[in-house]
């Protein structure tokens, strides 16, 4: 996409620019995870453009199914009409499914939200809230069909309920941070807890009675001119909700941003009486874990005591399944 003349001919011939557009120049609008992203400017009007390549962008070794742009441009067509859903994306311009291709408005020139795991970085109430009644009305949409998305599942249960379990899984944790790989070692080990972490990630795979983002977590919301856009849902899928509940409070904790927004989370997301408490508690637990000794490592500012004290506390949440009772 490079290539402006290239791009050029490809947005022509679907039809997607107009009679005299020209574009003009192409930028990187920020630092992809999942997919090859640009922003296109065009003498008219810019918009971002999103291929899925069958590989994580982030991570070229790991593959990924390139159906993933297609659960994307779903998602955003699913929540059109839906005041705090639609207003709170980007819109969807237009898909290309046989190029794994789809156009989405320009937010801006924006960033994401990994900044709070910095010290001394706090997420502001408004946008806290925001993202919260987001989580709450997408949870309450009635179920329609959507795609099963079961590789990309497949993929974030490897990385979350097995790989950073594994006793060999080839990461050097101490490369990351010295003595990480020491942290991480009782764990490995640990055979009644992995058990109980592999019956979680099957009920993560099984279908689930709500819609979910199925990665909600800071690197997924921008902060724009116009407050805070969640972006990216290509994990989404019919799921467990206390998933999506579970790894936004989980990263409030990794980025220490104190009780009082987690327990503002949970005030506004307003558990219906069906919220399985228990199975909250654990997924929070186990992405917590993930985060510390898997793959998706984040921009943490954590000492090793800090990363010990988090892993027994997530453990406390896997086994006793009490962090409900803590909010």
């Amino acid at each position: 996409m490079e290539d402006l003349s290239a791009l050029q001919h490809y947005l022509n011939r679907i039809g997607h620019l107009g009679p005299d557009e020209e574009i003009k120049y192409t930028e990187k609008p920020g630092e992809g995870n999942m997919n090859y992203v640009v922003r296109v400017g065009t003498n008219q009007r810019h918009f971002i453009l999103k291929q899925s390549r069958p590989w994580v962008e982030k991570y070229p070794q790991i593959a990924a199914p390139v159906e993933r742009s297609q659960v994307e441009a779903t998602f955003l067509e699913k929540i059109q009409g839906v005041d705090e859903l639609e207003n709170s994306c980007p819109k969807l311009l237009w898909s290309d499914p046989q190029n794994y291709i789809l156009a989405i408005e320009d937010l801006g020139r924006s960033s994401d939200f990994t900044h709070i795991y910095a010290k001394h970085e706090k997420i502001s109430s408004d946008d806290l809230e925001s993202a919260t009644i987001f989580l709450r009305r997408l949870h309450k949409l009635p179920l329609s069909t959507f795609p099963e998305n079961r590789e990309m599942r497949k993929l974030n249960h490897e990385h979350i309920f097995r790989f950073p379990f594994l006793r060999e899984n080839g990461l050097d944790l101490d490369a990351t941070q010295k003595g990480l790989a020491s942290v991480a070692a009782p764990f490995k080990v640990n055979e009644k807890l992995k058990s109980e972490i592999s019956k979680y990630g099957e009920i993560y795979l099984a279908p689930g009675r709500a819609l979910i983002h199925g990665d909600f977590y800071p690197g997924s919301w921008l902060n724009t001119n116009e407050g805070i856009k969640i972006i990216d849902p290509e994990f989404a899928f019919h799921g467990p909700p206390e998933f999506d509940v579970a790894v936004m409070i989980a990263h409030m904790m990794l980025a220490k941003q104190g009780k009082r927004p987690v327990k503002k989370i949970w005030k506004l997301y307003q558990p219906p009486a069906n919220f399985d408490t228990a199975l909250f508690s654990a997924f929070a637990g186990i992405e917590i874990m993930r985060r510390l000794i898997g793959i998706a490592q984040l921009p943490l500012e954590l000492s090793i005591a800090d990363k010990i004290n988090l892993m027994a506390k997530a453990t406390e949440w896997i086994e006793k399944k009490n962090l409900a009772g803590e909010l």
